[in-house]
């Protein structure tokens, strides 16, 4: 496959994108791009893209030329657990033959970069994405959030940290935007967006809010969530709306 040219927004300072791997990746998040439906179209894509972890021996025939800063690996986690060791030496050694670029990795598995870090061209750039600092496990097989933070946290090299997509995070860990006593924040689902729709002065007038704003819609298991938030950032109070 030819080296392809980067599209779209989320890495303008991307030139170019390449994969050496087949087969799907360990961790199986649900949001996957990989998975939606624009790629489920194309069946060759589909096939490469399925099955076990694998290498794409006429990818290694790849120029990549110079004065390029290349995403590797755009389409599978090259340091999951189930990639082999001597795949990732071939491909880190595959980039090594163009030291005239910038090469980007990015993984939810950064604890794994250490045992490479040697081998790895040094005009990389090495990164991971954090989405929510809660529980994850019933979205993605990755590393938690935390484990990811810890490992980037300590890594000695050029890094970057994503939130690709951004899910929810703890309202506690977010600044606090009301000035009264308490805030009722809404957390739309659809969205991703966790926004202020009122505050009061005492507790049980932050429950009236919410009781006279949704009302019926009010649920024990509603997708979207409302939040009663004290000064200090506590969350004192959840209410599951539909």
């Amino acid at each position: 496959m030819p080296l392809k040219k980067s599209k779209g927004n989320m890495y303008n300072w991307v030139t170019n994108q390449h994969a050496h791997l087949g087969g799907s990746c360990l961790h199986d998040c649900s949001y996957c791009y990989v998975k939606s439906n624009i790629y489920k179209r194309n069946p060759d894509f589909v096939k490469r893209y399925s099955g076990f972890i694998r290498l794409i021996e006429k990818e290694f025939d790849t120029n990549y030329g110079k004065g390029k800063t290349i995403f590797i690996e755009h389409m599978n986690d090259l340091f999951a657990e189930n990639v082999p060791d001597e795949f990732i030496v071939r491909i880190l050694e595959h980039c090594k033959k163009w030291p005239e670029n910038i090469y980007v990795y990015q993984t939810k598995n950064p604890a794994r970069y250490f045992k490479f870090l040697n081998l790895i061209p040094k005009n990389s750039i090495l990164g991971t994405t954090i989405e929510t600092n809660r529980d994850m496990s019933n979205v993605s097989k990755a590393p938690s959030a935390k484990e990811r933070y810890e490992a980037m946290k300590i890594l000695q090299f050029r890094k970057f940290v994503t939130s690709e997509p951004i899910l929810r995070f703890d309202i506690e860990i977010m600044p606090i935007q009301h000035k009264k006593n308490f805030g009722v924040y809404h957390w739309d689902t659809f969205d991703n967006t966790t926004f202020l729709m009122d505050e009061a002065d005492t507790f049980k007038k932050a429950e009236k809010i919410v009781q006279k704003k949704y009302g019926d819609r009010l649920s024990s298991n509603g997708a979207d969530q409302v939040d009663i938030v004290d000064k200090k950032g506590n969350v004192v109070k959840i209410f599951h709306i539909c």
